[in-house]
Parts: structure tokens; sequence; C-alpha cells
């Protein structure tokens, strides 16, 4: 017969689409780990895809983090969206960083300024997921190179064969 279980696990994930429909529910945000954080936008291609304003963005999303006293592990731009592992000090600071990021980076890409709208501009949520340190981090260090190659145009099957060799040497032990 299985126990029952008095405490409940902390879910991990918020944003996205894994939270439809569930918007009160507090984000989890864990201080000791870092943050996998993936802004995602279906409107950002063309004239406003991601990869035309590169560095605009990138500059933008440091200064805020260093504003918010936020410490960016690794960023991606992948065209349509902008993953990141993110590490913040306080909740305070890393919920004023998700608030600012959005509505900078739609300023930067779609040129408007507040009483000019153009529309809904993000997908939904931002999606953040607490990292462990480990396995749980090498993995998603691979999934943004993943992103980073495909975002370049290298197929899929070379990437998945280029990962695979890097997973082993990533943990392969010392002899």
């Amino acid at each position: 017969m299985k126990q029952m279980q008095f405490w409940k696990n902390p879910d991990t994930v918020h944003g996205g689409a894994h939270r439809e429909g569930k918007r009160k529910i507090a984000r989890v945000i864990a201080i000791k780990s870092p943050m996998h954080v993936t802004f995602k936008s279906d409107r950002a291609r063309g004239a406003w895809n991601f990869h035309r304003f590169d560095k605009a963005i990138e500059e933008k999303v440091y200064a805020l983090a260093q504003k918010y006293r936020v410490r960016i592990r690794l960023y991606q731009n992948v065209g349509n969206h902008l993953h990141m592992a993110a590490q913040a000090r306080t909740r305070w600071e890393f919920q004023r960083f998700l608030r600012v990021v959005p509505q900078a980076v739609a300023y930067l890409v779609t040129g408007t300024r507040r009483g000019n709208a153009v529309g809904k501009f993000w997908s939904g949520l931002v999606h953040t997921r607490v990292v462990h340190w480990g396995k749980d981090w090498f993995n998603m260090k691979g999934y943004i190179a993943r992103n980073r190659f495909e975002a370049a145009g290298a197929p899929r099957d070379l990437v998945d064969k280029w990962l695979k060799e890097a997973r082993s040497a990533w943990y392969a032990t010392p002899s």
C-alpha cells in the first residue's frame, strides 16, 4: 500500500502553456538556483524578428539585469523567443526584471511607445523553470545550445549528434 503524501512537492514551472488559465498561482522563484526563463512572441517574424535587433536586445537585457541585480548565466536569442538562465538575489528583484524586460524588448522591436499600441505582442506569460545544479543544469545548457544551432539553420540530426557527443564529454569523469 502506498503511503499518503502530506506535503506536496513544489512545482518548479510557471508560465507559458504550462499555466494556461491558472494565472493567479504564485510564480516559483529560487534564489540559490538559476531559473530558465523564456520570452516567446508569435508576432516576432519578418520585420519584427528578434535577430534583426540582436545586439540592442542583448544590451537592454543585460542593462536591466544589472539594474535589478539579476545574474544572466546563459542568454540566447532564437528569433521568435529569448532563452536565458538567470539568477536573482531576491524575489522582488526577479519579479521586477520579469515585468520590465518584455516591455523593453517589445518597445525595441515594434518601435511603439505608450499610447501608440500595436496589439498583443507576447504569446503568453513568461515561462520560468527552476534549474537544479548538476545534470539538470547541463541538460538546460544543451537545450539552449540546440536552440542556438537550429536558429542558425543547422539541421536537427546534425545538432542532435553534436549534442550527444558534447554530453558524453560533459559527464565524463576524469581518470
